[in-house]
C-alpha cells in the first residue's frame, strides 16, 4: 500500500509540474505578441516583390522587370 502511495505521490507532483511549465508563456510566444502589437510588416522581399502578391499581380511584376531588362527569364 506504501509504494502505491508513494507511485501516487511522485506521479501528481511530476503531473502538477508539467501543468506549471505548460501554463508559463515562454519567450516565443512574448516576442511574437510583441511584433504583432507593434504593427510593422517586413514582408518585402526585393525588385518590388512582396509576400501576399496574387499570382496575377506577381506576373505582371515581373513581366514588366523582364521587359525593362532588370530580370531575364
Amino acid at each position: 500500500m506504501q509504494k502505491m502511495t508513494r507511485k501516487l505521490n511522485l506521479i501528481t507532483a511530476i503531473l502538477t509540474m508539467l501543468l506549471i511549465q505548460s501554463c508559463q508563456q515562454n519567450e516565443y510566444y512574448r516576442m511574437e505578441a510583441r511584433e504583432l502589437a507593434s504593427g510593422d510588416r517586413n514582408d518585402t522581399l526585393f525588385f518590388g516583390l512582396h509576400l501576399g502578391m496574387s499570382s496575377k499581380e506577381f506576373y505582371t511584376h515581373c513581366w514588366d522587370l523582364n521587359q525593362q531588362g532588370i530580370v531575364r527569364q
